[in-house]
């Protein structure tokens, strides 16, 4: 009888697995859209000069490093990677299962902090600011406005550059100037 009950308890565990490997393939698609944000992100700083300042270089850089780690964890788990079929495929599952999704749920936990870090350094990059004059800075809108359109596409609405939102609600066009007090 103990042979019967081994036989059941080792199933049960070895469909719990082949769940948990159907469960990864929406984790996983989730994880794509997230990537794919990031690399619009990236792709939109890499195009705009005036976004390239050293702060949000050093984020793209993070962001770099991050995407190989989680290239080096994707590779452990793409079964044409390791030549298993579906029921090694299912064994590895079983056995390394948490393990892999625990290590990519944080690589990816990593990541959104890199973007939300690359996003406020965005905000902050002085973008079409130029000639600080006394406590006058001079605001480029095409440039503002240009930046913000960017962004709001590549991360939605509401998340383009602040300074735009002074610049549409004062409808200015232009240059001007923003007295710091």
């Amino acid at each position: 009888m103990g042979l019967f009950d081994f036989s059941c308890k080792i199933i049960a565990r070895l469909v719990k697995a082949h769940g948990r490997q159907k469960d990864l393939i929406a984790i996983l698609e989730a994880h794509r859209l997230k990537l794919a944000d990031v690399k619009v992100l990236i792709e939109t700083v890499e195009d705009e000069d005036t976004l390239q300042t050293p702060r949000v270089m050093k984020q793209i850089l993070r962001l770099h490093e991050l995407g190989r780690e989680l290239k080096s964890n994707l590779n452990k788990l793409d079964p044409a990677n390791r030549n298993m079929g579906t029921v090694a495929s299912t064994a590895h599952q079983f056995f390394r299962g948490d393990k892999d999704e625990k290590a990519i749920a944080d690589i990816m936990r990593k990541i959104d902090e890199a973007k939300t870090h690359l996003c406020l350094k965005i905000q902050v990059a002085h973008v079409g600011l130029t000639n600080i004059i006394g406590n006058q800075v001079l605001a480029n809108t095409e440039v503002i406005n240009k930046i913000d359109q960017m962004l709001v596409r590549a991360l939605g609405e509401g998340n383009g550059l602040r300074i735009a939102r002074i610049v549409s609600a004062r409808e200015v066009r232009g240059a001007f100037a923003l007295v710091c007090s």
